[in-house]
């Protein structure tokens, strides 16, 4: 894991352990190592809340907002257009966010 800051933790319906970071993105448990799930390799904002339905979707709560990952596709649903468009770490949406209030 690239981020050792783990701030969830959970099963999923396989039995494999995923592990949501402070910005080092969401990790899931294969071979007995940790991988980034396909389709997650570029989420780097801080994952608090992850969450697997019976029918293979993993909800991932993060601090830009809701992903809803099923079969390594990845749908947002959050206010923020950078996790829309693209995913990416805080730096870039603080610098958004003090640009708009200032």
């Amino acid at each position: 894991m690239s981020n050792q800051f783990v701030w969830s933790v959970s099963h999923d319906f396989n039995g494999r352990l995923w592990a949501g970071t402070w910005g080092g993105g969401v990790f899931v448990q294969k071979g007995g190592r940790f991988e980034r799930p396909p389709g997650l390799e570029e989420l780097t904002t801080p994952t608090p809340a992850l969450l697997h339905t019976r029918d293979g979707v993993t909800w991932i709560g993060t601090t830009l907002g809701l992903l809803r990952y099923e079969s390594g596709r990845a749908t947002a649903y959050a206010p923020s257009p950078c996790l829309r468009t693209r995913f990416c770490g805080l730096p870039t949406v603080g610098r958004a966010l003090l640009d708009r209030f200032r």
